[in-house]
């Protein structure tokens, strides 16, 4: 759920931001909702239970999109831009995670990788928030370019940490 949620990112972002409009922004947004509920359901089954998680992945990735959905039908319609229901879907997974990696042992060696993913992440958030401000300093590249790098950075590292873990000697089973 995860790579594939990435790999539907870096189709559709392109085709958004070659022509960014309102009616675009779902598609742009869509994705995202299978990358986040795909790494929480990652940590949530590395970490507490893998059968619980793989039962809720699909009301889970319903959710979200319907989210994302929302967030777009309320610009599309004039109705202002909610994005209530689009960012709990995005930081409730994210504070349940931080929650989980601080209070759960994982399984798993390479479980900082986590850590590094949500670093990736919190820098790619940042740069985005101050898009504008970025490229007026630097003058060749814009916050939301580099969180883009940021973010496929992230990717790589947690790549990296599924390819190379192994269940740790000393790990809960």
């Amino acid at each position: 759920v995860f790579f594939s949620g990435v790999l539907m990112q870096g189709i559709v972002s392109i085709w958004f931001h070659i022509e960014p409009k309102a009616e675009r922004l779902i598609w742009d947004e869509f994705p995202m909702t299978f990358v986040f509920m795909g790494i929480f359901g990652i940590l949530i089954g590395d970490r507490i239970q893998s059968h619980t998680m793989k039962k809720a992945y699909g009301p889970l990735l319903f959710l979200t999109s319907v989210s994302a959905g929302w967030w777009t039908w309320t610009i599309v319609n004039g109705d202002g831009f909610d994005l209530r229901p689009y960012l709990f879907a995005q930081f409730f997974p994210l504070l349940v995670m931080l929650i989980v990696l601080i209070f759960f042992s994982g399984r798993y060696t390479h479980e900082k990788d986590y850590w590094r993913g949500l670093l990736f992440y919190a820098c790619s958030e940042f740069f985005g928030a101050y898009d504008r401000q970025t490229f007026d300093i630097l003058k060749i590249i814009s916050g939301e370019s580099i969180g883009h790098i940021l973010i496929a950075g992230g990717v790589w590292q947690l790549l990296l940490m599924f390819q190379n873990r192994k269940r740790g000697f000393f790990k809960a089973y």
